[in-house]
């Protein structure tokens, strides 16, 4: 007999999760357990030293799930971690080539981390795989402008206009 602690009832051996509300009967080894955890811990105000620990748990219970990979990097970049979020990010990438959101967010980790070149890569990677997506257009033109190419930074806000003509961030 398994027992849900959630709901106080005992079920067979063969259910995983509970039948009546989901909740994983081995939470300790279950990958999405550490991934909620790690999201409570932000909701209710912990530190971001606790949310890691918990998707890092994750990402080793579970190597080849992108998604957790990339989150693990988005809360490293939040903490100013910028080289694990590198490598977390890479990794999302490894495993899902295609991975739009960890081409951006590997962008912005490259662009705080003062590695402007690799965030252009990184960025037009995003643009070549995804939609047009504005937030791209704006960091791409962002770091043309800081290698000092003007031409380009303004072919990118010009882009950014066209997709949204109320940007006023980009004029």
């Amino acid at each position: 007999m398994k027992s849900c602690l959630a709901c106080a009832k005992d079920f067979s051996q063969e259910y995983k999760y509970c039948p009546l509300c989901g909740s994983p009967f081995d939470n300790l080894n279950d990958p999405h357990y550490w991934a909620r955890k790690a999201l409570g811990a932000r909701l209710h105000g912990e530190n971001l030293s606790s949310s890691i620990a918990a998707l890092k748990t994750a990402c080793e219970l579970a190597p080849h799930e992108a998604h957790l990979q990339c989150g693990l990097g988005k809360l490293y970049y939040r903490a100013g971690k910028f080289d694990e979020a590198i490598e977390q990010m890479q990794r999302a990438i490894a495993l899902k080539p295609e991975y739009t959101d960890a081409h951006y967010e590997l962008a912005l980790a490259y662009y705080r981390s003062g590695r402007i070149g690799l965030t252009i890569k990184s960025m037009q990677k995003c643009l070549e795989i995804g939609h047009d997506d504005m937030g791209a257009y704006y960091w791409l033109g962002i770091a043309y402008y800081h290698m000092g190419k003007e031409t380009e930074a303004i072919a990118a806000f010009q882009h950014l206009l066209a997709l949204n003509p109320a940007a006023v961030i980009a004029n």
